[in-house]
């Protein structure tokens, strides 16, 4: 999943329905499946996954 930074506001992600990724947040529960994320919220789901 590619996400673009929109004027340091919020980061909007550029998911196009890729089967791989829909697999990995079904098996892993990961949560990243919004279009919109706040770069506080993002930086902590990035966070979890690298522990």
């Amino acid at each position: 999943m590619e996400v673009v930074n929109v004027q340091n506001m919020y980061y909007q992600s550029t998911y196009n329905g890729s089967q791989v990724c829909t697999a990995l947040n079904a098996v892993f529960d990961l949560g990243l499946d919004k279009k919109y994320y706040q770069p506080k919220e993002l930086n902590k789901k990035i966070k979890n996954i690298l522990t």
